[in-house]
């Protein structure tokens, strides 16, 4: 069943990358654009919920298997006693919570999520940074990049403003009761975790990608419905225009 699923799921995946082909080279109207984005942003909002369930699947099946396993270590008679208390322990390991996390934060007005494993070359701080152009630019879909940059806190409003706005592109608000990170310099748009992994903002339209909590335990940002950690992707380096995306949760997940 698990491997059916993986299946679908793999051939959702190829359809996502042929509808982002399409809208890329598109000149149909903005409607007609901002639907098709629409679209294809349910499409990945279906997929991360069949992940997760396939995630989860595969958790209670191997919790499972220990717990066979650990029950044959610890006994060696075969009476029925012993044959119920097997089935109870596997019973009771498929219903294990897959994890168990910390409090998350209540709502903040302005903030940078830094990668705090490492600093960039000059002692600065690397925060998330949402890309300035559209990613489908020139069109205006509301989609953006989200990656690497090294911070400008520092800077006043008016040096910000005439070096690109770059520090606005580094702020963040989070709606608690929303669960959603909102950015500073696109206020309608949040947070939104890919099919993909990769991190990007969208409209906010209460979407399953857009639901992260701040676990104040174990100091991530967490995707509410996937249970994936931000963190520097496997593939980047820790340095201006690092991809961000989501990863099982680990100790050194490093986005906070």
């Amino acid at each position: 069943m698990v491997d059916k699923e993986k299946d679908g799921i793999k051939k959702q995946m190829v359809d996502v990358k042929k509808d982002e082909a399409a809208i890329a080279t598109s000149e149909a109207s903005e409607e007609v654009v901002d639907a098709k984005v629409d679209k294809l942003m349910r499409k990945e909002e279906k997929i991360i919920a069949e992940k997760k369930m396939v995630d989860d699947t595969k958790e209670k099946l191997k919790a499972a298997e220990k717990a066979v396993e650990d029950a044959k270590e610890g006994s060696g008679s075969k009476d029925d006693d012993d044959a119920d208390k097997l089935e109870k322990k596997i019973e009771d390991a498929k219903k294990a919570p897959k994890e168990e996390g910390g409090k998350t934060l209540g709502s903040l007005g302005c903030f940078y999520i830094a990668y705090t494993s490492e600093k960039g070359d000059d002692g600065k701080d690397l925060v998330l940074e949402i890309e300035q152009k559209d990613k489908y630019h020139p069109k205006k879909t509301g989609v953006y990049n989200v990656n690497l940059q090294l911070s400008m806190a520092g800077l006043d409003k008016d040096a910000d403003s005439k070096g690109g706005n770059h520090k606005l592109a580094q702020q963040w608000s989070y709606d608690a009761d929303k669960k959603a990170l909102f950015s500073k310099l696109h206020p309608e748009n949040a947070m939104f975790e890919g099919s993909n992994k990769n991190l990007i903002v969208y409209k906010f339209k209460n979407m399953k990608n857009q639901q992260f909590i701040y676990d104040t335990g174990r100091s991530l940002w967490i995707n509410d419905v996937t249970k994936r950690a931000a963190e520097l992707s496997k593939d980047s380096e820790a340095k201006p225009n690092g991809n961000i995306e989501t990863a099982k949760i680990r100790a050194e997940n490093g986005a906070r």
